[in-house]
């Protein structure tokens, strides 16, 4: 299985979601300082890579699939 990250001043990306694959995202995205990182709710499949950015000090947080896509309709997306 593979998670996605799309962050407005990177590329997409994709990564095996292992120990690994979490480790090369934490690289990859406190290199980035992000203010914030959402993820979606995905029945626990977020878990690992959550606890990884927490573990590293990221602002990781989970929000709701229903909560985003009311905020995309309210932004015209």
């Amino acid at each position: 299985r593979l998670f996605a990250i799309a962050i407005s001043t990177m590329p997409t990306r994709t990564s095996a979601n292992t120990t690994a694959g979490c480790e090369a995202l934490v690289r990859r995205l406190r290199a980035q300082e992000p203010h914030r990182i959402a993820m979606e709710a995905t029945g626990g499949y977020e878990q690992r890579v959550f606890r990884a950015l927490r573990e590293a000090g990221l602002p990781a947080v989970i929000v709701q699939p229903l909560n985003v896509r009311e905020f995309a309709r309210a932004m015209g997306k």
